[in-house]
């Protein structure tokens, strides 16, 4: 399923949310309501593999995992989410172009 995969930050805080949407907007809005407006958009991702890409992150952190979806990451866990989110991107890039020029294969 095509989204974003994003991350927010908790101002004042190491917490990070690794969060799916297929409504961006819609989302930051509502979490931005939820949290009085104490949340910060760092970066987020379009993917066609929304659910199965927020699972590998999810597990990437599980023991950075504090609340639901929020973990407490440091730099050096920025970096890594960096480096994965810059693949799940290339990787969803690259299936995008396939589509487009109706080519079937298999990426294994």
């Amino acid at each position: 399923m095509n989204g974003y995969i994003y991350i927010v930050r908790s101002p004042g805080s190491k917490l990070y949310k690794i969060g799916r949407t297929t409504e961006l907007g819609r989302r930051f809005r509502r979490l931005q309501k939820i949290t009085r407006g104490t949340i910060t958009l760092l970066t987020w991702i379009t993917t066609t593999d929304v659910v199965g890409d927020e699972a590998q992150l999810h597990d990437a952190f599980w023991r950075k995992r504090k609340i639901g979806e929020w973990f407490a990451l440091d730099e050096q866990d920025l970096d890594r989410l960096t480096d994965l989110l810059q693949i799940f991107q290339e990787r969803s890039n690259l299936i995008r172009r396939i589509r487009r020029n109706n080519v079937i294969t298999t990426l294994v």
